[in-house]
């Protein structure tokens, strides 16, 4: 699938919890953006769709909220760096260690710290998408 021909506007027709929605994107103006799908709703067909196409990246997901949320209280005080450091590192490791690799992608915890809006598992997650 060509660039320029997905990025005029998009049109699909993505089935979710039994209705069907028009999405029309126009991606250029997109700088990043993150889609969290319920099981069997079509997230990993879009998912796959979207990663056909040049300049865009969609990546097979670690579940990195659905595996880490549980386990969150175990890391104690997040305001605390060093406990921060720790779920930013794990974090980062459950991505390297996922069985579908992301290609090309080599995760700098600092930089991943560092961008960090707050310190929280969905910041951390956002960092590692974004």
């Amino acid at each position: 699938m060509k660039y320029k021909e997905f990025f005029k506007i998009v049109s699909f027709v993505y089935l979710l919890s039994f209705r069907t929605y028009s999405l029309y994107i126009d991606w250029r103006k997109i700088m990043s953006f993150s889609m969290i799908g319920t099981q069997r709703s079509g997230s990993n067909l879009l998912r796959l769709m979207i990663n056909q196409i040049d300049g865009l990246a969609a990546p097979h997901p670690p579940h990195i909220l659905k595996r880490l949320m549980p386990l969150v209280g175990n890391y104690g005080d997040l305001q605390n760096k060093a406990n921060f450091r720790v779920l930013v590192d794990d974090v980062c490791r459950l991505v390297e260690l996922n069985p579908v690799v992301w290609e090309g992608v080599i995760l700098d915890r600092e930089d991943v710290f560092n961008r960090c809006q707050d310190n929280s598992l969905v910041a951390v997650f956002s960092s590692v998408y974004d």
